[in-house]
């Protein structure tokens, strides 16, 4: 068969920490290594509140994986998708982009490039445990927001007074 570009969504259940993630991530990447097809990267979406209960849970961990397979992989991955326990929900789909696959190949990250990233986060958050990490540092603050908000609704509550004594004229 020929190799195609497939994106693939896998909804599984929030318990257990990242390290349950990356055990998860090596299972599939290990199906693909052996299907002789190569994941090109791995996104972890995080923690979702879900929109319906699914198999009695209401969150699901959300994970995303690019790969470069052929249908016998997509297959088999689907197959023990619908035997493991913890996976709540999956979608696969073909992407039609016209891409060379060869090139996507060679950029493949894998899922190393996922772990690598949350690995250096711990560290940043281990060696500054009293300093903000810089991700938290660009978010704004819990206050601003608050002020930001009570500004905006001060602003909508003119505007309605304004709207309802122009219908009292009229």
């Amino acid at each position: 068969m020929e190799k195609r570009h497939y994106e693939m969504t896998v909804i599984i259940k929030p318990e257990g920490d990242s390290d349950a993630t990356k055990q998860f991530a090596e299972r599939v990447d290990g199906i693909v290594n052996d299907f002789n097809g190569k994941v090109v990267e791995l996104q972890s979406w995080g923690e979702r509140k879900l929109a319906y209960e699914i198999k009695k849970n209401l969150k699901g961990n959300y994970l995303f994986f690019d790969l470069i397979a052929d249908g016998n992989l997509i297959a088999e991955l689907e197959r023990n998708f619908n035997i493991w326990e913890n996976v709540l929900k999956f979608m696969s789909i073909r992407v039609d982009k016209k891409e060379d696959i060869n090139e996507l190949m060679e950029n493949a990250k894998g899922i190393a490039s996922l772990f690598e990233k949350h690995e250096k986060k711990q560290v940043v958050e281990a060696d500054d445990e009293k300093k903000e990490t810089s991700v938290e540092a660009d978010k704004p603050a819990v206050d601003d927001v608050r002020k930001y908000n009570e500004e905006l609704q001060k602003t909508l509550r003119v505007e309605d007074d304004k709207e309802d004594e122009e219908d009292v004229e009229l």
